[in-house]
């Protein structure tokens, strides 16, 4: 996951469990305790679990602000330019065009919003931003904004809140709900709900939310409701033109054999349907046809093994759209993507290129499991058995486990849960009890090296005896060569548009790094204070540490670890193997002593020595501890005693500390709402505070303060690791993130280096993150590759 600041704890939203603790289990198997209890059986949910994952990672460590980039109006100079072509023309007219942020509009008469309309009740603001009806459906976008924590369901049940979706009215009835998806930020959410059509003539509705969702009766305002008009769609709204490729070049794989495996790729092709032009790019709606062949899906698992190339061969960055699938319809038999492009600077085809798939295929095989007598959770078998399940494929269940809740509160549900690994490529498995039917859902997988695990629930208790798990269907990985081709009309607006700037670390420059491996350069020392996910419980561990690796001591399970000025102490946010954390503590690098920091909660986090380390600050969010929980989050300060505990921001801003300025007065902080992010400084002692830029979302101080570095999204949604002055101006680029993630940086003691950890997102690799020095002016990288995880400090 790519974090804008600080990686904290594994956490559920905080309407899936209160206490949010870790408890010792591998991330695949929480999903599968989760997965058995509320997924339908046989449910494919790969794209909308890939829409998730996508819409889910700007709240993954710190929440951040959604940027948006205003569109240009090319439509009409399109249709001007183009319409003497009869095929382009029969592809414009049918469709209306591509609207950001609702996606594909079909043709017809366009109703839009016109004017967005908000009301407010103590404190909490609901908005409709956007309304968009076409010849096949009703898309609003709406938002709730201004709540706080203490009115949600954070129950383990959930069943307390409130679960019911907003309604459109129309003097005739209501139009029924459609589909829903929505984000999350620390004080609110958006949804976008796709509804029926509304009738034509019918351009007053009314929309009604009953309830601010996940929210406790009598906690918030009720039965909400709001009228809103539509009109024509306006000539100046901003639309993109949408080309069918009504007769695309689709070049079918041969069929191949995956060695020592039965299946083949014969029947799958790729297809190139719909373009986007867009001022920065392509968005291409792409489709893998499988009905004719006898696997139960086909999807695209491995995000590298997609691209596209120009009419030279060189690659054009990309990056898959998981929104813009959100105005599509599933197909059967087919399996629709779309990749958003860079600007296209030179004429010609485009190539769409696919190297392998993920395929589910239904088997029929079984082993034997007797779990004996008064089974409790907990409790672990180990079987080591090998299960032949045809077609050259083969499972090795090593363990089986009565899975206890994943989180602290959340019921106990009888069921089993089995630990599998495949020589053949198998990286999911559907299981059963054949005798005992199980609750609805189960299945499981890991797609990358390593074991994975399957399971089920009972909808009752534990049943008696032994039992014949039966493997119903298997995941596994087909290598192929598929392409599709396009020839788009010429840009000269694209072909203008100005490259992405070089960067330090980049797709060439860090491999060769690691095949050089450079010592670290000379006059380079220090300690640092590192946090890391670490196998095979994957807590976060704090450790503190040596530049060269040497020296290693362990504090214990925590995150944002921070030295004091003098090396004897480190402060950091405890996470607890199960249950919630206190607060915040100190542990004595000598003794070894560890106490809690009186006057910290659950909820807070990031600690900061000040320089002269007779103060400590911190950001407290929401009591509950979960990452991205509604706020507020505010900047406290306290002695190092725990005494003279201060709060120094208040207000509904999303407020995270980053620093103490050099001369220990003044305390640097990213200040987050719906404007946007600003970096501030706020006076520890009159809390003046000063906005020093809106353009540096957050990141670390250098020494001197002078300069920041920092991520930020750069198109295409990757992050790039910069490094500017506090003010953001001169701006460099030390790494582009295509396709590595560059995260968490921190500055060396003399200011020359920025420290940061690297992600390779190739799923066929160890998830683990590779600390990287970079020097700031001359952009030598130096990778460690013995060192990994997160440094928050770098003390000489």
């Amino acid at each position: 996951m790519a974090v804008e600041r600080r990686p904290r704890a594994f956490a559920f939203p905080a309407w899936a469990g209160k206490d949010g603790g870790m408890n010792r289990k591998p991330y695949s198997q929480i999903l599968d305790y989760i997965a058995r209890d509320h997924m339908a059986e046989n449910t494919d949910l790969a794209a909308r679990i890939l829409v998730r994952i996508q819409k889910g990672k700007g709240s993954t460590m710190q929440p951040r602000m959604k940027m948006f980039v205003t569109a240009v109006l090319v439509l009409l100079v399109l249709i001007i330019t183009l319409a003497s072509v009869p095929a382009v023309r029969a592809a414009i007219q049918r469709w209306f065009g591509y609207v950001p942020d609702v996606g594909l509009v079909s043709e017809g008469q366009i109703r839009v919003l016109a004017e967005p309309v908000s009301v407010t009740r103590d404190g909490i603001t609901l908005t409709v931003e956007q309304v968009v009806v076409d010849s096949e459906r009703t898309i609003v976008i709406y938002n709730v904004d201004g709540f706080t924590e203490d009115i949600l369901d954070s129950s383990a049940q959930q069943d307390s809140g409130c679960y019911q979706d907003a309604l459109l009215s129309i003097p005739e009835g209501e139009l029924s709900l459609l589909e829903q998806d929505g984000s999350y930020w620390g004080t609110g959410y958006e949804h976008r709900a796709s509804y029926a059509i509304a009738p034509d003539g019918v351009d007053e509705i009314t929309f009604v939310l009953p309830c601010i969702y996940f929210a406790l009766p009598g906690k918030a305002p009720e039965n909400w409701e709001l009228s809103f008009r539509l009109i024509p769609a306006p000539p100046e709204m901003t639309v993109f033109p949408v080309f069918e490729i009504s007769t695309p070049v689709s070049i079918t794989a041969a069929a191949v054999s995956q060695p020592g495996s039965g299946f083949t790729t014969e029947g799958i092709s790729l297809t190139l349907d719909h373009a986007v032009q867009m001022d920065d790019g392509y968005l291409l709606y792409a489709a893998l046809h499988w009905e004719n062949t006898n696997f139960d899906s086909v999807n695209v698992n491995d995000r590298l093994m997609v691209y596209v190339l120009d009419a030279n061969g060189e690659r054009i960055p990309s990056v898959f759209d998981y929104e813009a699938l959100e105005s599509t319809d599933p197909i059967p038999g087919q399996t629709i993507f779309a990749l958003k492009t860079s600007p296209i600077q030179v004429s010609g085809p485009l190539t769409l290129i696919l190297d392998s798939v993920g395929v589910h295929v239904g088997v029929d095989a079984s082993f034997t499991f007797d779990p004996g007598p008064d089974p409790v959770p907990g409790q672990e078998w180990q079987l080591d058995q090998h299960v032949d399940v045809g077609n050259g494929h083969s499972l090795r269940v090593l363990s089986a486990t009565y899975p206890t809740p994943p989180v602290e509160g959340w019921p106990q549900k009888a069921g089993l849960s089995f630990e599998m690994e495949s020589d053949t490529g198998i990286y999911h498995a559907l299981l059963k009890d054949k005798n005992h039917p199980p609750a609805p859902g189960g299945g499981g997988g890991a797609y990358g090296p390593g074991p994975f695990y399957g399971g089920f629930s009972y909808p009752d208790d534990f049943p008696e005896g032994p039992r014949t798990i039966q493997i119903v269907s298997i995941g596994l990985e087909l290598c192929g060569h598929w392409k599709a081709q396009w020839t788009p009309p010429f840009s000269e607006q694209q072909s203008a548009a100005t490259p992405q700037m070089d960067s330090c670390l980049n797709r060439e420059s860090w491999p060769q790094a690691l095949n050089k491996r450079e010592p670290i350069p000379t006059g380079l020392a220090g300690t640092l204070a590192i946090f890391d996910v670490l196998p095979p419980d994957y807590n976060y561990e704090a450790m503190v540490v040596n530049l060269d690796g040497s020296n290693r001591r362990d504090v214990g399970p925590g995150s944002s670890p921070s030295l004091s000025p003098d090396g004897a102490r480190v402060v950091y946010t405890e996470v607890p193997l199960s249950g919630p954390a206190n607060g915040l503590y100190i542990t004595d690098l000598i003794s070894g002593n560890t106490t809690l920091l009186p006057g910290t909660v659950r909820g807070d986090d990031g600690a900061l020595w000040s320089p002269d380390g007779s103060q400590i600050a911190f950001t407290r969010g929401p009591s509950s501890g979960l990452i991205g929980a509604p706020g507020p989050y505010n900047i406290f300060v306290v002695n190092a005693d725990g005494s003279n505990l201060r709060q120094l921001t208040s207000g509904s801003d999303t407020n995270h500390a980053l620093a103490w300025m050099p001369d220990g007065t003044r305390i640097l902080y990213s200040a987050a709402n719906q404007q946007g992010s600003f970096l501030q400084a706020i006076d520890v002692q009159t809390g003046e505070v000063t906005v020093l830029s809106n353009s540096v979302p957050g990141g670390a101080l250098s020494p001197d303060g002078k300069r920041m570095a920092f991520t930020e999204m750069l198109p295409l949604d990757k992050y790039g690791l910069w490094v500017a002055d506090v003010d953001g101006s001169n701006r460099k680029l030390l790494a582009d993130g295509d396709p590595y993630i560059v995260t968490i940086p921190m500055w060396s003691p003399d200011g020359k280096w920025v420290i940061a950890s690297v992600q390779d997102p190739d799923p066929s690799k160890e998830p683990s993150t590779t600390l990287a020095l970079i020097q700031v002016d001359t952009c030598q990288i130096v990778p460690l590759p013995n060192m990994h995880g997160y440094v928050t400090s770098w003390l000489p």
